[in-house]
């Protein structure tokens, strides 16, 4: 699967030019990227799913708290990533997931900040899919709520509700 231009490593400006294999996946997703800085190493994610105002808002207030985090953190952001997209979607769904995990497979990015845990998905299986696919890859996760992610911090990390639901939304049996 290719996506967006994203796949190459270099210093070239991030463009989001949808190929045909991935507008004919995704068709036309909501994902728009914001470059930050060329020489970055880190991607911002923000998810909502819905562009009501009252519910994007919040969720567009979150870039200013994950800028000061990266200057906290001695992170440099590369771009931010914002998605229109359902929390409960599969990953193999998240048009945004995919560009994400490509920026990092290609050497764009080296570091994924996302607010915290239920931001990525609302699935479990589609987060931990996420944060392996990170791991893999050499990227680190962090969560704004809690910092850099290794593998079994982050499990602690999904809420607890995510645990009744499979990547589909169907509940599961306790």
């Amino acid at each position: 699967m290719s996506y967006p231009r994203s796949d190459v490593a270099t210093d070239e400006p991030i463009r989001v030019g949808l190929g045909d294999e991935f507008a004919a996946r995704f068709g036309t997703p909501d994902v728009a990227v914001f470059e930050l800085s060329a020489n970055g190493d880190a991607v911002l994610c923000l998810r909502v799913n819905t562009l009501d105002a009252s519910k994007t808002a919040p969720t567009l207030r979150c870039a200013d708290a994950m800028i000061a985090y990266c200057a906290d953190k001695n992170l440099a952001p590369r771009c931010l990533v914002f998605a229109k997209a359902s929390g409960m979607k599969a990953h193999d769904d998240r048009a945004d997931l995919g560009l994400i995990e490509s920026l990092v497979n290609g050497g764009r990015v080296t570091r994924v900040l996302w607010r915290d845990a239920a931001a990525i998905s609302r699935s479990t299986e589609c987060a931990l899919r996420h944060h392996t696919a990170l791991q893999n890859a050499g990227a680190e996760l962090h969560l704004l709520d809690r910092g850099r992610i290794d593998a079994v911090a982050y499990e602690a990390a999904v809420p607890p509700y995510m645990a009744f639901v499979d990547e589909r939304g169907t509940p599961r049996e306790a």
